[in-house]
C-alpha cells in the first residue's frame, strides 16, 4: 500500500473522534472488574449493516491495522419485556390529567427501568475490554456504549473485514461484509453503528440534512453516520435539546435501532424528537 493510501487511512480513523464529547454519566462498574472472555465461542452475524455504496466502489485495500477507530458505538437492547411498561409510561407522561403527566425521566431513570440490565451491560462491556477496546462512556441511558480501538481490533473482534474505498474519486474505510457479535450477547447487543465514514445520504441519492440542535447552542448538521449517532446520544444523554432525521436516508439495520430506541429514551424525557 503507498504512503498516500495510508495517509488517507489514517485521516479516515480520525474523522469519528470525538473525544469528551458526552459526559459518562453512569459509573463504570465494569472497568473495574476483571474482563473475562465468555465462555460461548459462537458468533451470529447482524446483516444489513453494509452500506450500499460498498457494492459498487473500487476497493484500494485493507485498512492499515494499527489506524485507529476512535468512539464507536455499540448499541444495546433494552431489557427483555421493556417495551410494553415502556409504552404505558409513555401514555402516562403525555395524558393530560394522568399523575405522571409531564414528570420527565432522567437518562439515569430511563436505564435503571428500560434500559439494558446491570449485569447485560456489565457483560457486553467486558467483552470489549477484553477484545482489547477502551471504553470512552457508558450510556447512563442503558442503549449505548461508546468504544476505541484499532483497525485490527475492530476486525478481529466483530470478524469484518474493514477495506479502504473508492467512492466518487474520494477515498473512505468502510467494512465490506456484515459484523458478528457473541452469540452469548445476541439478546443483549444490537450491533455496531456505522463501521465506515461514508457520509450521509438520502435513498434518492440527493444529501440529506439531519440537524442537532442543542439548547442555548448552534443548530448543527452532521455529516457522517457516525457523527449524527455521537450528536443525538450527547443531546438525549445531555437531556437537552433536540433533534431531527430530516429526509429518507439509507441506515444500517443497528442504526434504524439505535435510533428507533433513542427516540423513545428521548420521548420519556420529554425532548422534542422529529424523523421526517
Amino acid at each position: 500500500m503507498n504512503d498516500r493510501v495510508g495517509c488517507l487511512i489514517l485521516l479516515f480513523a480520525a474523522l469519528p473522534c470525538r473525544a469528551g464529547r458526552i459526559p459518562p454519566l453512569l459509573p463504570l462498574h465494569a472497568q473495574a472488574a476483571a474482563a473475562a472472555p465468555l465462555r460461548d465461542s459462537r458468533f451470529v452475524q447482524r446483516p444489513g449493516n453494509v452500506h450500499p455504496l460498498v457494492a459498487g466502489a473500487h476497493q484500494l485495500g485493507p485498512a492499515e491495522a494499527g489506524a485507529p477507530m476512535e468512539r464507536l458505538i455499540l448499541a444495546l437492547r433494552p431489557r427483555a419485556g421493556a417495551g410494553p411498561a415502556l409504552a404505558r409510561r409513555l401514555a402516562a407522561l403525555y395524558q393530560p390529567g394522568s399523575p405522571q403527566y409531564h414528570h420527565w425521566l432522567t437518562p439515569a431513570q430511563f436505564g435503571a427501568r428500560f434500559g439494558a440490565a446491570a449485569e447485560d451491560l456489565e457483560r457486553a462491556v467486558s467483552w470489549l475490554k477484553a477484545a482489547g477496546f477502551r471504553i470512552d462512556q457508558v450510556a447512563a441511558g442503558r442503549l449505548a456504549v461508546v468504544f476505541s480501538g484499532t483497525v485490527e481490533d475492530v476486525e478481529r473482534t466483530f470478524q469484518t473485514p474493514i477495506r479502504v474505498l473508492l467512492v466518487d474519486g474520494d477515498a473512505h474505510c468502510a467494512n465490506v461484509a456484515d459484523p458478528s457479535i457473541p452469540l452469548a450477547l445476541a439478546d443483549v447487543v444490537e450491533g455496531v453503528v456505522a463501521l465506515h465514514d461514508l457520509r450521509l445520504q438520502s435513498r434518492d441519492g440527493g444529501t440529506a440534512e439531519p440537524t442537532i440542535v442543542p439548547v442555548g447552542g448552534a443548530e448543527a448538521s452532521p455529516s457522517s453516520h457516525a457523527d449524527l449517532a455521537l450528536s443525538a446520544l450527547e443531546a438525549v444523554e445531555g437531556n437537552r435539546g433536540k433533534f431531527t432525521l430530516g429526509g429518507e436516508r439509507w441506515l444500517g439495520a443497528a442504526e434504524r435501532e439505535f435510533f428507533r430506541n433513542l427516540r423513545l429514551q428521548a420521548a420519556a424525557q420529554g425532548l422534542a424528537v422529529g424523523w421526517d
